[in-house]
């Protein structure tokens, strides 16, 4: 059993014709779950591949986006690689891409920000986080629940 994620312009799922459907990421795990978002920016679908302890998250660049950047509108750009036990989520607007992570034994999370930079180099594109920095540290008796960007404010849910 896999979980995938198409593309296809509206036309065609209006018509039901499937001649361009484009495979944006194709999970094959059974214990994942795929699930879709916009960023706060509108610039990134978000593809988020999540099982009860694991997550991973790729954007997947509008248009204008691409052209701007080189980027293959086709191609999701990897945030984090999966590992085993890290969950995270994330957000973007403007220039920053904002990460909630259970990383490092933040079993609460933390929150996280950089610069969002590409790295086109190798197989997949993937996000340059050699500039991230936590903007929210983990705290243990407060966990982060969800992150959004409204306008220019990050806003935090949280649970005490």
């Amino acid at each position: 059993m896999t979980n995938a994620v198409f593309k296809r312009d509206i036309q065609g799922w209006l018509s039901g014709s499937k001649e361009k459907d484009v495979c944006l990421f194709e999970e094959s795990d059974p214990a994942f779950t795929l699930e879709l978002s916009t960023t706060s920016s509108a610039d990134f679908v978000m593809i988020r591949s999540y099982s009860q302890s694991t997550s991973e998250c790729l954007l997947v660049p509008q248009a204008s986006v691409a052209d701007k950047a080189g980027l293959d509108v086709n191609k999701p750009v990897l945030v984090v690689p999966r590992k085993s036990g890290v969950s995270y989520w994330c957000d973007h607007k403007g220039d920053v891409l904002f990460i909630s992570t259970n990383s490092g034994g933040a079993a609460n999370y933390r929150v996280e920000a950089s610069e969002l930079e590409i790295n086109t180099g190798g197989d997949v594109p993937h996000v340059d986080l050699s500039k991230l920095h936590v903007v929210l540290p983990h705290r243990n008796y407060v966990q982060v629940e969800s992150i959004a960007i409204v306008n220019d404010v990050l806003v935090v849910t949280e649970r005490r």
